[in-house]
């Protein structure tokens, strides 16, 4: 009797700590969850400090949108819907919060629908920017010229936000 005792105890504490870890994953993925960000976007309706858009060259390559987003995604959880398409992983890239996306039609069409952006905030990362602004044809992020991304450009020594790569050995 003392041996199905000592099980039944042993059952019961086992099942006690199962408990606790099922209530434990259930708030932290509760916690991951409720960071999640989604933004909707209608380009013209938000300051033209927010956003800039480069035309693509010719009819070929493609628009560029720079767009600053609240705070940086974690890499791997950003995505971007245009309408009702998924835009591939490879048509965009941030730099910290600055959203540069890759768009093969002419920039107008991007004014036309609202964009949807959703991702898994990075608290970590608060080297944020803040304003966009353009001047003799560079965007500026924060003060700080970023690389002309539409064409070469022998110009760019790096900034703030993108460092100059090393000089080879």
């Amino acid at each position: 009797m003392e041996a199905i005792q000592k099980q039944l105890g042993k059952a019961t504490s086992d099942l006690q700590a199962q408990q606790q870890v099922i209530s434990n994953s259930e708030e932290f993925v509760k916690h991951v969850f409720s960071s999640h960000i989604t933004a909707i976007y209608n380009l013209p309706q938000i300051p033209t400090n927010q956003y800039k858009i480069l035309p693509r060259l010719a009819s070929s390559g493609n628009s560029v949108l720079l767009l600053i987003l609240p705070s940086a995604p974690i890499p791997g959880t950003l995505q971007i819907q245009y309408s009702v398409l998924i835009e591939p992983p490879n048509s965009f890239t941030t730099l910290h919060n600055l959203l540069i996306f890759f768009w093969g039609d002419p920039p107008e069409t991007l004014k036309q629908k609202q964009i949807s952006i959703s991702y898994f905030p990075d608290s970590k990362d608060k080297d944020l920017i803040h304003s966009l602004s353009e001047h003799d044809g560079r965007i500026f992020a924060d003060g700080e010229p970023l690389p002309k991304f539409n064409q070469p450009d022998p110009d760019f020594k790096g900034d703030k936000w993108i460092p100059a790569a090393a000089p080879k050995r």
